[in-house]
């Protein structure tokens, strides 16, 4: 089915693979059928987005962002305590 490989990676064209291994390599095949489809290749077009430079946040920014998240958490942990307070 499959050529032997040695210990040390050589491939023997002319033999084929021990049972075990072969066995190994099934069971390794229909893990990888019963998992999940891969994801697509993205292609050349993604590769040029990425290597695009990020832009950079600025210190306000930052701290606009901070504040927000600070704001909802507190408003997030207020409606968890009413919810807490009506069981």
């Amino acid at each position: 089915m499959l050529p032997a490989v040695d210990r040390w990676g050589w491939i023997d064209a002319y033999r084929s693979m021990h049972r075990s291994s072969l066995s190994a390599v099934i069971s390794a095949v229909a893990l990888l059928l019963d998992g999940p489809e891969p994801a697509p290749d993205p292609g050349p077009a993604a590769a040029a987005v990425q290597a695009s430079p990020r832009r950079q946040m600025t210190r306000e920014e930052e701290e606009r962002i901070l504040k927000r998240a600070d704001e909802l958490t507190a408003r997030v942990e207020v409606i968890l305590r009413e919810f807490d307070a009506g069981r």
